[in-house]
C-alpha cells in the first residue's frame, strides 16, 4: 500500500498518536482493501475484497468536507460522510510497500500509482479510463492519458525505474508527476518484474514483505485533505501476513 503516517505509529498504541492516511490491505480480512485516515477512520467494504494475484484498479478519495469513498475497477464499493479532517503532526513519512519499516508490509505487485490533490468526478473518469485501457481491466475504453492538473505523485513501473532491469532489485523509483517531488528510495529488495494482465505482460514492482518498499521524498507535499489515490496492482494472499 501507500501510506503517510506519523512515526508515532511505531511507538505508541494510543489512537490519539495516529496521523496521516494509508491505502492498503485489511489487518483482519485477507485481500480486502483498507482506506484509512486519522483519527482512526477505516473504510473496508465487503465488496473491496481482491482476488488472489489478480490485477485490480483501486480508487480511494477523501474530500476536505469529510467524505471518504472507495471504488474497485471503477465501481463504488463504499462511502463514509461526515469525517473529521485528516490529522498531521508535522513529522510524517511517506512510503510505498510498507507503513514504516518493519510494520504493515505489503506482499504483491504494483504497476502504477497516481495521487491527486483534488477530488473530481471528471478527473476520476479520465484516470480510470486511462488505467483500464492500459492494463485491459474491466470495461476498458479507448487508450488515453491521465490529466496532470493537481497530479502530485505518479509512480509507474514502466518509467523511472532504476535500474530498469527485469528480476533485478530496484534502487530508485522516480516520480513522473509534473513537479517530480516524491522520488522513491528503495529499502530492502523490491524487484522489477513482469506481471500478467488480460492484455499481456506489463512491468510491475514486486513487494515480498519483510520491510521491502520505498521511502518517498518530500512527505510534506502529500499531507492532503482533498485527495484521489489510484493504484493498479495485485495482492498475494498466500504470502500476506
Amino acid at each position: 500500500g501507500i501510506s503517510q503516517a506519523s512515526d508515532h505509529w511505531t511507538k505508541q498504541a494510543s489512537p490519539n498518536d495516529i496521523a496521516g492516511w494509508v491505502m492498503g490491505i485489511s489487518d483482519s480480512t485477507a485481500g480486502r482493501v483498507k482506506w484509512f485516515t486519522a483519527p482512526p477512520d477505516s473504510l473496508e467494504p465487503a465488496g473491496a475484497a481482491l482476488a488472489d494475484r489478480t490485477p485490480t484498479l483501486v480508487t480511494c478519495t477523501m474530500t476536505g468536507g469529510g467524505t471518504k469513498t472507495l471504488f474497485i475497477n471503477g465501481t463504488q464499493q463504499g462511502t463514509t460522510p461526515g469525517l473529521p479532517g485528516i490529522r498531521y503532526f508535522g513529522h510524517e513519512v511517506a512510503s510505498v510497500g510498507y507503513l514504516v519499516p518493519f510494520r504493515q508490509n505489503f506482499v504483491g505487485d504494483v504497476a502504477e500509482i497516481l495521487v491527486f490533490s483534488a477530488v473530481d468526478d471528471f478527473q476520476r473518469t479520465l484516470v480510470e479510463e486511462y488505467l483500464q485501457a492500459k492494463y485491459a481491466l474491466p470495461n476498458p475504453p479507448a487508450d488515453g492519458a491521465p490529466p496532470t492538473e493537481n497530479l502530485v505523485l505518479w509512480l509507474k513501473a514502466d518509467a523511472g525505474i532504476n535500474p530498469p532491469l527485469t528480476e533485478t532489485p530496484v534502487v530508485g523509483w522516480e516520480d513522473q508527476a509534473p513537479a517530480g517531488a516524491h522520488d522513491g528510495r528503495a529499502r530492502g529488495t523490491p524487484l522489477l518484474a513482469q506481471g500478467t494482465f488480460p492484455n499481456g505482460s506489463h512491468p510491475v514492482v514486486r513487494f515480498a514483505g519483510s520491510s521491502t518498499g520505498f521511502d518517498l521524498a518530500e512527505a510534506t507535499g502529500l499531507k492532503l485533505q482533498n485527495m484521489s489515490v489510484y493504484i493498479v496492482g495485485s495482492v498475494d494472499n498466500s504470502l500476506a501476513a
